[in-house]
């Protein structure tokens, strides 16, 4: 029986060292040109042409385009915290916790999280756009707060819990923001109680 196929190849072009989303440190990597051969009892015979390049890490041993060696950490990060504040002003707005208080401990949560005096100012403005008839805080929370990690997810809550407790209120109320925020961002609602007692202890850290 002829057993015939493609497979593809890889040759190291190039090595170096770069920032590895995954490991989120720096490594090395290997860059590889990929060439697709014809097969014949699994013996590659034919090249069939280039089929591109892939940059490999060594410790995780992932595959990413070209593009991962352009990848800024710092840049990355200042993203994320971006996207995190604009979740919290979006909770905000949806929970109805604009008060001064609110604000004021959102102005402290934010400040820890970019280890810097952020101004009030920064808050309210931001506050006023989330507020805008055509904004749409829910729909926000659910697309940007399902691109998060479990872990960057718990911070998240842990955060807007501190911004709730800001105000006067129960743990019954506590309990019941929280859980629906955890389920727009899409944390499994079974689980809800080990969450909100991670969630809890992270709270009191920034208190």
């Amino acid at each position: 029986m002829l057993i015939w196929g493609t497979t593809q190849l890889k040759s190291v072009v190039e090595t170096g060292v770069f920032d590895c989303p995954q490991c989120q440190c720096e490594t090395q990597y290997k860059r590889k040109k990929a060439t697709e051969y014809f097969t014949l009892y699994f013996i590659p015979l034919i090249p069939l042409g280039f089929r591109g390049f892939v940059t490999e890490c060594q410790q995780c041993k992932l595959t990413y385009t070209d593009d991962v060696l352009n990848f800024d950490p710092d840049a990355e990060k200042i993203t994320n915290q971006a996207a995190v504040f604009r979740i919290l002003i979006s909770f905000m707005v949806y929970f109805h916790k604009t008060s001064e208080q609110h604000v004021e401990a959102c102005q402290a949560t934010y400040s820890r999280l970019l280890e810097q005096d952020v101004p009030v100012e920064i808050v309210e403005k931001e506050l006023q756009l989330a507020m805008e008839p055509d904004a749409v805080p829910q729909a926000y929370i659910e697309s940007e707060g399902n691109t998060f990690s479990t872990e960057a997810k718990l911070q998240i809550l842990a955060s807007a819990k501190f911004i709730v407790l800001a105000e006067s209120v129960d743990e019954e109320h506590v309990q019941l923001v929280i859980g629906q925020c955890s389920e727009m961002m899409g944390l499994p609602g079974e689980d809800f109680e080990q969450i909100y007692e991670v969630v809890s202890q992270l709270a009191a850290f920034q208190q």
